[in-house]
């Protein structure tokens, strides 16, 4: 019987360990890789309208230094191209079109411009070291939005919206704890991280809360491992309210302000704005840290419209294959 206990109890502790696992880097100076990534996004309105994005672009990593204290990384956008361009009706520019071309301008605003990533032992970023630059780069990127902006709006945007306030909105975003945040919401995140099976998590994405959970199908092997993570949206009533005044107040007058607080509950409570999602993704890894594969599927349900965004990652090449 005791022998039993102790093979049943050797057999969970194993079940256990082999659950779980360490993402670290173990770059070499020199290592580089180049990612081809796809993304489709397929958005659902209520009243049946339905709008289809699809890009694919590539994107080189490399190592340029290894630091006593970790790595030293230069990434950059080698090219962003559409896969389905979308045609308004009869020549003119549609609703569908100006959407397309806002989503390729952030896309592509970056194309072209090295990244300087500093990260600590383990893999995880910890700086970008060239952050002015890159925030230059966005400034003129937010110039060139907003005037695209204002030229399909007209007047209804001049009446409403304000030039400066908006600019003023995007640069906000552009803070580098921010960034950092945005980088550990995708595969970055993991390294310097245990993730085990059961695991469970909260993350931002996207502006939402979201309550994720972790299964690691087997333990790491001659080539790498797999972590998979299934997350949904776990918004309150008052984190959701936060959201929207936070975001409308950088960009609406006083007046207008004072009369979203007054009704924003009552707004709420109808169900009018309703925003949940959930995601489904599987990231493999190589044992030296590369990422060598991931497969993204993203649901958000927005007031009604219901967008899918899948994103898948591969290597097309890389310097030791």
């Amino acid at each position: 019987m005791r022998k039993t206990l102790l093979l049943l109890l050797l057999f969970v502790t194993t079940a256990v360990m082999a659950a779980s696992v360490k993402v670290v880097a173990k770059y070499k100076k020199g290592d580089y890789c180049v990612y081809q990534v796809t993304l489709t996004s397929t958005t659902s309105a209520a009243m049946g309208q339905q709008m289809n994005q699809s890009y694919v672009g590539e994107i080189r990593y490399d190592v340029t230094d290894v630091r006593p204290d970790g790595y030293t990384i230069e990434t950059k956008i080698l090219k962003w191209d559409k896969m389905n361009p979308v045609e308004g009706q009869n020549g003119e520019e549609s609703i569908e079109n100006l959407t397309d071309d806002i989503t390729m301008m952030s896309q592509k605003m970056l194309e072209g411009q090295s990244v300087i990533l500093k990260t600590d032992l383990e893999g995880k970023i910890v700086q970008f070291a060239n952050f002015d630059e890159i925030k230059s780069v966005i400034s003129t990127f937010a110039d060139e939005l907003i005037e695209k902006l204002f030229a399909q709006g007209g007047e209804a945007m001049v009446g409403v919206l304000n030039k400066e306030k908006m600019k003023q909105m995007i640069i906000d975003e552009v803070r580098e704890d921010k960034m950092l945040e945005s980088m550990g919401s995708n595969y970055f995140g993991f390294y310097g991280k245990t993730i085990a099976t059961g695991m469970m998590e909260e993350e931002p994405l996207g502006g939402l809360k979201y309550k994720t959970t972790y299964l690691v199908p087997s333990a790491s092997n001659a080539e790498g491992y797999t972590i998979k993570a299934t997350s949904v949206s776990s918004m309150t009533k008052e984190d959701l309210k936060d959201l929207l005044l936070k975001q409308m107040e950088k960009m609406l007058p006083a007046d207008q302000m004072d009369m979203m607080r007054e009704n924003i509950d009552t707004v709420l409570d109808s169900g009018t704005i309703k925003m949940d999602g959930s995601r489904q993704a599987s990231y493999e890894f190589l044992n030296s840290g590369w990422l060598k594969a991931s497969e993204t599927t993203m649901k958000v349900n927005m007031m009604g419209a219901e967008t899918t965004t899948v994103s898948k990652t591969t290597i097309k090449e890389c310097s030791w294959k």
